[in-house]
């Protein structure tokens, strides 16, 4: 008997050189072995392959520890694995432009439309459809975003992980940088999913597995 009716990927693929969030943001992927030399080197009895991987936090499909935002907020390697396996309940935002906000009211629109209420101890996936954008020129500020007040109404719903398909989730004016509400939340970020339609099962069936890379 199967236990999930369907699994799906939300993650980007990675690739050498693809675009990231920032200047600083990059992968590199280069071979260390491969099967020809490898092979050569054992008169053919054995080869093996493999690749160095150079990659940035904060590209593609990545996960945002509290301590990004808070010097006091646990590190991935030290965030609990039990707490990254939730219900899930994901939300549409689809009809949302460019720069524009993502306010209260419309998370409460679209928490109507998906049938049921946001609960604690839920990962909270906002689908805005922009991941159809994902590494042409300007993705990075060419989105929705989520506004302070709401942000903060957010952290009161006891969620215990945001998602979406947005590189980043705060105003994209110029001149801003991550609000101060990121510092008052204890739950992790996962950003730049690559969004799918609402499945056809109950929103209350999903679950959701974030599973980051553990750096010391």
């Amino acid at each position: 008997m199967a236990l999930f009716k369907e699994v799906v990927d939300l993650s980007h693929e990675m690739f050498n050189n693809m675009l990231g969030v920032s200047a600083t943001s990059m992968a590199a992927f280069w071979p260390v072995e491969t099967h020809e030399r490898s092979a050569a080197n054992s008169q053919g009895q054995l080869s093996t392959a493999s690749k160095m991987i150079l990659v940035s936090e904060h590209i593609s499909t990545h996960f945002d520890a509290p301590y990004h935002f808070d010097p006091q907020g646990l590190t991935a390697d030290r965030y609990p694995l039990e707490k990254l396996i939730l219900p899930g309940h994901l939300l549409d935002f689809t009809a949302k432009g460019i720069r524009e906000a993502i306010t209260q009211r419309d998370f409460e629109m679209a928490v109507e439309r998906s049938g049921r209420s946001i609960t604690p101890g839920t990962a909270l996936m906002a689908w805005t459809g922009q991941d159809r954008n994902w590494g042409k020129p300007g993705f990075a500020k060419e989105r929705p975003y989520v506004d302070r007040q709401t942000a903060l109404w957010l952290v009161d719903q006891g969620i215990s992980l945001f998602g979406s398909d947005l590189i980043g989730i705060d105003p994209v004016a110029k001149d801003a940088n991550h609000d101060p509400w990121f510092h008052t939340r204890p739950w992790p970020v996962a950003q730049n999913f690559k969004g799918a339609a609402p499945p056809d099962a109950p929103a209350a069936s999903i679950v959701t597995a974030s599973m980051p890379s553990k750096p010391a």
